[in-house]
């Protein structure tokens, strides 16, 4: 990219008064309202009608003078107040009074009047560049107007610019230091800091507070985790224990709660430390699936760090940081065709698998260490998750097309195959036996059950349902596993006639067998006995329920305990495994990322994938933009493969703009400025020529983030009008950046003035016109 224009010249303005003083230590000194220009390092303040014309030209330069002028216009706006001097009680807030023509970053000339430019995220390509060209600024922002800079980053879900600029700014660990209460953390200590880079900062902070302006850095970054260097994660992980204790500890009120900052709460969702507490991991596990900006790629990576874990990661940090949910993750094929030199391999040999996510399913589903069971359990306490797991653990136990999976045990998949989900295998464990009517309460002994493959849900049910008269039954019960570990454990409320359990199979164990433990209890009264005490005979109770079954309805003649059991819904996807195929591809704006919908086209479920791998060809003609998503499913199908390039066809020969097809003012007397706005530029300007006629001169062009990617500074060398072209090669510049191109055009014409003797008594204005552009492709 061309060298930026680092000088201001600014030929527009008249009145033109030098302001000789630097900012040096600060740039809080008073400033007059007078047009101003550049020169060496001198400083020159325009008017205050010209503030927002000002900076929409020229917010890219390295200068003292732009940031005076962003600073003294955040604090005049807001406080447009009877007690400060830039007041007027005639008009109604300061761009009311103060305002003029500007540049917006799409190449349209507006008016800034009544529009409040502070917050505003119009302004926000015209920011970005003074805080990535004036490393200064964000020093002098927070030292003249802290509660400005906070209120941006409090808003800063409107303002991803701004927070491009600040992670851009940062990306080396400028002003970062070692951390949370770091004496080298600028944006923390301020003044107090030791390091060289705290520049002229005024503020001071002894400990991180809700206050403290690093909280408010720690906003930007959680607005775009995954654009962050090293040394920026390394940075925010010293804050997450803080963050995420004071969460537990205050919840709603915390610094980081959701009601508060959605930035914080993101960077507690994906952190290592919040996946090891309890209390609050399930949460944060629920947001990450829910969320699509806040990737639970990120939390994997981060808490396979935390348990020392990274070399697990088959294919790197950076490819597991791409996924935003779990769909693609459970959607591999399940086949785990990886080596047998790891437990969960069925190939022979060190065989690499074929680039999915077997791996991690696998120990997930059947890795008992701290980390694999810890995510289990968050996997299985979201519905999404739980059903992916479910779905995955089906194709790996029934696909009969792999002859490596198990057989499953004789006898339970006749049994499971066409449940679909509903009631089946519904045994009476105990019909008879010692607890049957032995007294007022009745206890059963241990009775036992195995639960079949392929359950995922048993409901057990003590019924006290005899003919006698009942004051209520109740279960308990334990599940263990074929070691003899206990899996789940508890017991069922007091019933009247009957108790009942309803246990959730841990996902995990769908596919195994269980074994069940259970005791019931049945209290009776004194009403369904005989004078003596005893029970009525069976054949007294038969014949009243024969004769009375109003009084007696069909129920189980005897104490009894049932179990029933529901299955999964085993479809031939399941059985057979899902054939997903590319559905569909979108490109963003820009074509920095590619999402690829994946759908399976027998039972139509999807996920979506997302690429930011793309390479970009540039052709005479076109710019060819192509995804690679890291996944032979996608990268290798040939659906829809067509669309995982994106072609940007360029402008054709030449295309001339004249006088009326420009915005703003391309003709006039004296000075004044028009542009060629960016939907009217097609993709792929070889050159551009701009012919005009004026004594001055300066030509921009100018891209959607604000930036002025070259300039031209035209001069008559007289007073006298000439026609003047402007030449620009655009051949060595990127695709990012002529983005958003567009251009601004400022012209003067000063011409000598003469009286009606022919007598020269000095310089007038004279008339400028923009005769064309010409744009070559």
């Amino acid at each position: 990219m061309k060298k930026m224009v680092k000088k201001i010249i600014n030929t527009l303005l008249s009145l033109m008064v030098v302001f000789s003083a630097l900012f040096g230590a600060s740039i809080s000194a008073q400033a007059k309202e007078n047009n101003v220009y550049t020169n060496q390092d001198s400083i020159f303040i325009p008017f205050r009608s010209d503030y927002v014309n000002y900076l929409s030209k020229y917010s890219s330069a390295k200068s003292d003078a732009i940031q005076y002028v962003w600073l003294k216009l955040f604090n005049e706006e807001l406080h447009w107040t009877n007690d400060k001097p830039w007041f007027n009680p005639n008009f109604t807030c300061w761009t009311n009074k103060y305002y003029s023509d500007y540049v917006s970053p799409k190449g349209d000339v507006k008016s800034s009047k009544d529009i409040q430019i502070t917050y505003n995220p119009e302004f926000d390509a015209f920011l970005y560049q003074t805080i990535i060209n004036n490393p200064e600024f964000i020093i002098n922002w927070i030292n003249e107007q802290p509660q400005v800079f906070s209120e941006y980053t409090k808003r800063i879900h409107d303002h991803p610019l701004l927070a491009d600029g600040l992670i851009y700014l940062t990306s080396s660990g400028t002003y970062l230091g070692d951390g949370k209460d770091s004496d080298t953390n600028v944006f923390l200590k301020g003044a107090n800091s030791t390091s060289e880079e705290k520049l002229n900062a005024k503020w001071t902070a002894s400990n991180t507070t809700k206050d403290t302006h690093d909280i408010d850095i720690l906003r930007a970054f959680g607005s775009n985790y995954s654009s962050l260097s090293n040394p920026q994660k390394t940075w925010v992980k010293t804050y997450i224990e803080f963050l995420i204790d004071d969460y537990i500890r205050n919840r709603t009120n915390a610094i980081a709660s959701l009601n508060n900052s959605s930035e914080l709460y993101s960077l507690m969702a994906v952190s290592g430390y919040g996946f090891t507490r309890g209390e609050v991991n399930q949460e944060f596990f629920n947001y990450c699936i829910n969320t699509p900006e806040c990737k639970v790629g990120d939390l994997i990576a981060n808490s396979i760090e935390r348990f020392d874990k990274l070399s697990e990661l088959r294919y790197g940090a950076k490819d597991i940081c791409r996924f935003s949910d779990m769909g693609a993750i459970w959607a591999s094929d399940a086949d785990c065709d990886y080596g047998n030199d790891w437990p969960g391999g069925r190939s022979s040999g060190t065989n690499k698998g074929d680039e999915d996510y077997d791996w991690l399913c696998w120990n997930i589903c059947f890795n008992n260490d701290s980390y694999y069971s810890t995510f289990r359990n968050l996997v299985e306490g979201h519905p999404t998750t739980k059903q992916q797991m479910e779905d995955w653990l089906s194709r790996y136990y029934l696909s009969p097309n792999n002859p490596n999976h198990p057989t499953i045990p004789s006898g339970s998949s006749s049994a499971l195959i066409g449940k679909w989900g509903i009631g089946g295998c519904h045994l009476n464990l105990v019909e008879t036996g010692s607890w049957d009517c032995s007294g007022h309460t009745d206890t059963s002994g241990t009775i036992r059950a195995t639960k079949p493959i392929g359950a995922k849900t048993i409901v057990l049910t003590t019924n006290g349902n005899t003919y006698q008269y009942m004051y209520g039954s109740s279960l308990s019960y334990t599940i263990r596993n074929a070691y003899g570990q206990v899996i789940s454990s508890g017991s069922a409320p007091k019933g009247f006639w009957s108790s009942s359990a309803t246990i959730s199979v841990p996902t995990k164990y769908i596919w195994q067998e269980l074994y069940i433990e259970a005791h019931g209890t049945v209290e009776q009264g004194h009403k369904g006995h005989n004078s003596s005490g005893g029970c009525i005979s069976t054949a007294m109770a038969e014949y009243l329920h024969t004769n009375a079954p109003g009084l007696f309805p069909d129920q189980p003649k005897y104490h009894t305990m049932t179990s029933t059991y529901y299955y999964v819904d085993i479809t031939a996807c399941q059985r057979h495994g899902h054939s997903y195929k590319p559905a569909a591809y979108s490109w963003a704006p820009d074509h920095s990322y590619c999402i690829c919908t994946m759908q399976c086209p027998n039972c139509n479920s999807t996920y979506t994938v997302t690429s930011t791998d793309v390479v970009t060809q540039s052709h005479s003609d076109k710019t060819v933009y192509t995804a690679s998503f890291g996944i032979k499913s996608v990268d290798e199908s040939t659906t829809n493969a067509e669309q995982r390039s994106a072609t940007v066809y360029k402008g054709s020969g030449t295309k001339i703009f004249t006088t009326n097809e420009l915005s703003g003012a391309p003709t006039g007397t004296a000075y004044g400025s028009c542009t060629l706005t960016a939907d009217k530029i097609s993709p792929g300007p070889q050159s551009i020529s701009v012919n005009l006629i004026a004594t001055d001169s300066v030509v921009l062009l100018m891209n959607s983030k604000g930036a002025i990617i070259d300039q031209r500074n035209l001069t008559s060398g007289s007073t006298s009008v000439a026609a003047m072209d402007a030449f620009f090669d655009l051949s060595d510049l990127t695709d990012d950046d002529l983005n958003g191109l567009y251009i601004v055009i400022n012209a003067q014409t000063i011409v000598k003035n003469y009286n009606s003797s022919g007598n020269y008594i000095g310089n007038a204005f004279g008339p400028y016109r923009i005769n064309q552009i010409k744009i070559e492709y």
